[in-house]
């Protein structure tokens, strides 16, 4: 299986149908149009799937290899891939990059648990102590 990722900036963005297809495929390492068919919430043609996977292949989201007389596409893109470029996206064109208002946002649109303020403040400990050592 080819494992090359490809540059955040290289990528297209993907559309709300197209994230739900990588989600499945995602979800389960590789899949064929019927495996993807079956798990998305529309009811879509296979003929839509399959054009979809397609382009997402041409896109560089996905290659296929074959087993029998299907083709089983697996991810050349990480999630964590996309989540970021995603959100750096938003930061650049919501935010105009201002991390703090993107977070305040976040922040104030969420209900954290106990357990998310504790990883967060974990986090910006984690923070502090490289920006320290970075002086």
């Amino acid at each position: 299986m080819d494992t090359q990722t490809r540059s955040e900036n290289e990528l297209a963005p993907l559309g709300n149908r197209e994230l739900s297809i990588m989600n499945v495929i995602w979800d389960l390492g590789e899949a064929t149009v019927h495996d993807v068919l079956e798990r998305l919430p529309d009811d879509l043609a296979y003929t839509t799937v399959l054009t979809m996977m397609r382009h997402l292949e041409s896109k560089g989201y996905l290659r296929h290899r074959t087993s029998g007389r299907q083709y089983v596409y697996y991810p050349l893109v990480d999630r964590k891939q996309v989540q970021r470029r995603t959100v750096l996206d938003v930061l650049t064109r919501l935010f105009g990059g201002a991390s703090n208002e993107l977070i305040s946002t976040v922040l104030e649109s969420t209900e954290l648990s106990r357990e998310d303020i504790d990883e967060l403040r974990k986090m910006l400990a984690q923070l502090e102590k490289h920006e320290g050592q970075d002086r």
